[in-house]
């Protein structure tokens, strides 16, 4: 059995109430109007004693001002419920904006300060250091986000979801490749000599077994940060799209235009 609407249980309540009032001003009319001026079977109907005029005319008056009162105090509590929802939709729109560019500057961080500058090194996995980063991002609350789904594009939700996994996951392959270059160090089949304590160069003797995990996980953060941010910022933008959409008028956060990460499709 297929369920009722809402939307159309509202409009079915509107015209039962607009129905019950005419009716009720027609039947006072027609009982109101004296004999003489009615006709079959109008004639039939009962008069309406013309000194009750006045007190019925009183009573009639504060039941139609007590139900248009209460009318309007329902509309007004409708409309303010309306605007309380809309400004509360606008302000987690905001929020899923601040949270996704809160995680894309984390991860520019780790691509210009730790990955950039030995992006072209054949071995950039021997030579990255540890790089601990203070992660205390924002993320998304998809429990304000659910009324997208009745938007022209559901899946954005979708993608703000995938944006955000790749964050974490990128998180994750830092922390792998932290963890995967500790054991490098502690490897005791691996010789180390270095020759700079203030940089940590030096030279090691490793086998191509004891180097595969190393350059896997080297090799697994750059791809993660480079798939990672044009992601997270294709999602901000698909959300200022949404807000203008939505709020015309209304402000949206915004990626910066000049940034040095290059826009890729994401597929």
């Amino acid at each position: 059995m297929t369920p009722v609407k809402p939307q159309l249980l509202k409009r079915i309540a509107k015209v039962a109430t607009v129905a019950f009032v005419l009716v009720g001003v027609i039947l006072f009319l027609a009982i109101a109007t004296p004999v003489r001026y009615r006709f079959e079977p109008w004639r039939r109907l009962p008069v309406l004693d013309h000194r009750m005029l006045p007190h019925l005319s009183a009573i009639f008056a504060a039941a139609f001002g007590a139900f248009f009162g209460s009318l309007s105090a329902f509309y007004l509590g409708r409309l303010q419920q309306q605007i309380d929802r809309r400004e509360k939709r606008h302000a987690a729109l905001i929020a899923a904006q601040y949270a996704l560019m809160s995680q894309w500057n984390i991860v520019e961080a780790i691509r210009i300060q730790h990955l950039e500058d030995l992006r072209s090194d054949p071995s950039r996995f021997t030579k990255l250091k540890l790089y601990w980063f203070p992660m205390s991002p924002s993320f998304v609350a998809f429990d304000d986000l659910t009324f997208l789904l009745e938007t022209k594009d559901p899946n954005i939700l979708l993608e703000i979801h995938l944006a955000e996994q790749s964050y974490r996951g990128c998180a994750e392959a830092l922390q792998l490749r932290n963890r995967e270059l500790e054991k490098f160090y502690q490897n005791p089949r691996i010789s180390h000599q270095i020759r700079d304590f203030e940089t940590g160069a030096g030279l090691a003797a490793a086998s191509q077994k004891d180097l595969i995990f190393l350059r896997q996980a080297t090799d697994g953060l750059y791809v993660s940060v480079d798939r990672t941010l044009p992601r997270l910022a294709s999602a901000v933008e698909k959300l200022e799209k949404v807000i203008k959409a939505m709020f015309p008028g209304r402000q949206a956060l915004r990626m910066i235009p000049d940034s040095p990460v290059e826009r890729e499709n994401v597929g």
